[in-house]
C-alpha cells in the first residue's frame, strides 16, 4: 500500500512531498517506510536531500465494517536516515540491476553526531522484491535500532522513478531556485 502525502493544509506543502510504502501485518510486525524530499529554502543550508524514514507497525488493523480501525505504525520511534546524491545513486544502481546491495555488502554507512547508521537496500535473491533497512546505532546503547521493510518489485519501479526525479532537483535546486527569484 503506497501513499502519497503531501497536503495542501501542511506548513511544508509547498516545499516538501512524501512517498510512504505501509506494510502492514495481522500480527502486528509489519513496518512502513516513508521517503520525502527536502529542499533548501532561500538562507537555508544542509537540506537538498531525501530522507528516508522507516517506522514498526504498532498495533495491527481491528475491527469490522465501519468501525474497522487501520493498522498503526510507532512514527515516534522512527529510525531516519538522510539520503544525498550518492545515496541515492545507490540505490539506482541496485534497481537497474547495476549492483546487488547499496554500499556493497555491509550497506550504506552514515555517522552523525552520536550515532552510526547502516542503509541496507538490495535484491531479494530468493523470492521477489528488494529489502530496505536501517540500523542505527546510538553512542550509549549497545543495542541497535533495527526497521526494514520488503518493497515489491512495482514499489520498487515507482520508487526508482521518483528517485531518479529527486535526483535532479537535489542537483540543481540551487541554481533553479535563483532563477526563478529572478
Amino acid at each position: 500500500m503506497t501513499a502519497n502525502e503531501n497536503s495542501a493544509n501542511a506548513p511544508d506543502a509547498a516545499r516538501n512531498g512524501r512517498l510512504t510504502f505501509y506494510h502492514p501485518t495481522s500480527g502486528g510486525t509489519g513496518s512502513a517506510a516513508r521517503f520525502e524530499l527536502r529542499l533548501n529554502r532561500a538562507g537555508e543550508q544542509g537540506y537538498d536531500c531525501m530522507f528516508l524514514e522507516l517506522a514498526r507497525q504498532a498495533a495491527p488493523a481491528s475491527g469490522t465494517g465501519s468501525a474497522r480501525q487501520a493498522a498503526r505504525f510507532d512514527w515516534q520511534r522512527k529510525i531516519t536516515a538522510k539520503l544525498g546524491f550518492g545515496d541515492m545513486c545507490e540505490f539506482l544502481a541496485v534497481l537497474e540491476a547495476r549492483k546487488d546491495s547499496a554500499g556493497g555488502e555491509r550497506g550504506i554507512y552514515h555517522a552523525s553526531k552520536g550515532a552510526n547508521t547502516i542503509i541496507a537496500f538490495r535484491k531479494r535473491n530468493d523470492q521477489p522484491g528488494f529489502l530496505l533497512g536501517l540500523s542505527r546505532k546510538n553512542g550509549a546503547s549497545d543495542q541497535p535500532e533495527k526497521a526494514h521493510v520488503v518493497l515489491s518489485d512495482m514499489e520498487a519501479l515507482g520508487l526508482g522513478h521518483v528517485l531518479r526525479q529527486a535526483l535532479f532537483h537535489v542537483a540543481f535546486h540551487d541554481s533553479l531556485a535563483a532563477q526563478a527569484s529572478r
